[in-house]
């Protein structure tokens, strides 16, 4: 089971307006912290131990407030370099800080998940973190964590999220939320909500059985508004790794769906399911990119996770590279 790192931060008094190492969304492992983001952290501490003080609060306290967020852009600053506009009474005068802040401000979460109702948890994922934190081996995850009522509180409740893209994979080996279960979530948020706060993925792939029929299905019947690829999967049942600038087998997608008025292509590219064998292609890869939004310049691609590599394929921070 993961634990999320507010909670980690909370045992060690280190509650932080930001994150201040790699943190994950349980489909990777995080890197560990490095040398510099150390020192943000230990930054972040010294600064409001010396303004809370002149506030009146606790540092805890003080580091849940506006000031508090002003002083971790103001340690990031420090050690990084100046890449955030942050005034130093924004430390201390939360009205410096209102006269600031971006007004009518919109946030697109453009990749959540959850679990449709009967089909199987994927609690491995969160079981994977174990050999990483002792204190919480054994400990058994709650399925209702990844269904749609704790999905609503989160995204929309707990969160200023205005709009939410609902995402998933094409795939019966990881089936936990199909192309018709995803697009009833969405309209049934709409319909609560009395606007649209969610758009939704269509889940294909050239395996999909009766892959075009299929696709146009979901563009016309459903009225998905992009589609998700997952190049890289676990080749069994059917199913197999593809290039998506494989003329012969995705080209005729591409054309189609320009018919269709669904020209938005998302791909997971990166953070591999497993490691590739020795010899092996690595699907998630993002170089078959190029050749096809150059062929398809009148289509949308986007990327998922900016090809990000998993951390068997990283070296460790800066202390502790191999030599």
């Amino acid at each position: 089971m993961w634990v999320k790192k507010f909670h980690k931060d909370d045992v060690e008094d280190k509650r932080s307006p930001i994150p201040t190492q790699v943190v994950s969304n349980e489909e990777y492992l995080p890197r560990p912290q490095t040398k510099q983001q150390k020192q943000v952290e230990e930054l972040i501490q010294s600064l409001a131990s010396k303004y809370s003080k002149t506030a009146g609060l606790s540092r805890r306290d003080f580091l849940k407030t506006v000031n508090g967020m002003a002083v971790a852009f103001t340690a990031m600053n420090q050690v990084f370099g100046e890449y955030f506009e942050v005034q130093a009474e924004e430390m201390i005068d939360e009205s410096a800080i209102k006269e600031l802040w971006p007004k009518n401000e919109f946030i697109f979460d453009v990749q959540t998940h959850h679990v449709a109702t009967g089909k199987t948890e994927p609690l491995g994922f969160r079981v994977m973190a174990w050999p990483f934190n002792k204190d919480l081996e054994g400990k058994k995850p709650q399925k209702d964590d990844l269904k749609f009522n704790n999905y609503v509180k989160e995204v929309f409740l707990d969160s200023e999220v205005s709009v939410a893209c609902l995402s998933g994979i094409a795939s019966k080996v990881l089936d936990t939320m199909n192309g018709d279960e995803m697009v009833e979530a969405r309209n049934n948020i709409n319909a609560m909500s009395g606007s649209q706060r969610m758009v939704c993925h269509g889940p294909i792939a050239p395996y999909t059985p009766n892959f075009l029929e299929e696709a146009e299905r979901q563009a016309l019947d459903l009225k998905i508004d992009a589609w998700k690829f997952y190049t890289g999967v676990f080749d069994m049942n059917g199913e197999y790794s593809w290039r998506m600038d494989d003329e012969e087998l995705i080209y005729p997608f591409y054309e189609k769906i320009k018919t269709w008025g669904k020209n938005i292509v998302c791909a997971h590219k990166g953070l591999p399911f497993r490691k590739p064998r020795p010899g092996e292609t690595d699907y998630t890869h993002p170089r078959d990119i190029k050749k096809a939004s150059l062929d398809h310049p009148d289509l949308n691609f986007v990327i998922y996770h900016s090809g990000f590599r998993d951390q068997h394929m990283n070296l460790p921070p800066e202390d502790f590279v191999y030599r």
